[in-house]
């Protein structure tokens, strides 16, 4: 991981780990209440409660398409000031598309996280694609939900 300071790598890790066991309150516990979300159809401000309730579902979705691993690729910081840092950040997806056959997708992801708390937070969230329309395109999502072979 290149730029990258010893907290940040620390907390991408465990952001990493979190993702992939689908752990709730961890997950939840590393974004501040509330964050912003963008990506390209819009930004959106979603709060804590919200985001609960979302994480589960997207596990779901992910596991019903096949995604085994999410592993954090590479990470570049950039500190704004003594409170935050901006994160860009490249993410391998796994998917298993039976009979064996694995396939990557690559995603990236900007984040801005609020380092001056007890805890790291994350403040901003940019994914610069859309992952379903991604997924679709990659034969993977089919329509809506469903999974592609």
């Amino acid at each position: 991981m290149q730029n990258v300071s010893e907290a940040i790598g620390i907390f991408f890790r465990e952001f990493e780990k979190n993702s992939n066991t689908g752990d709730v309150d961890r997950i939840a516990a590393q974004f501040a209440d509330p964050f912003m979300v963008t990506d390209p159809s819009g930004s959106r401000v979603v709060h804590a409660t919200d985001f609960r309730s979302a994480i589960p579902q997207r596990k779901k979705l992910f596991e019903s398409l096949g995604c085994r691993t999410t592993t954090l690729e590479s990470i570049h910081e950039t500190k704004l000031d003594d409170r935050y840092v901006l994160a860009k950040t490249e993410w391998r997806m796994q998917f298993d598309r039976g009979a064996g056959a694995l396939e990557d997708v690559t995603a990236w992801s900007t984040f801005v996280i609020h380092t001056s708390g007890e805890t790291p937070k994350i403040v901003f969230y940019l994914t610069h694609e859309n992952h379903l329309a991604m997924l679709r395109q990659r034969g993977i999502l089919r329509q809506e939900g469903t999974a592609g072979t």
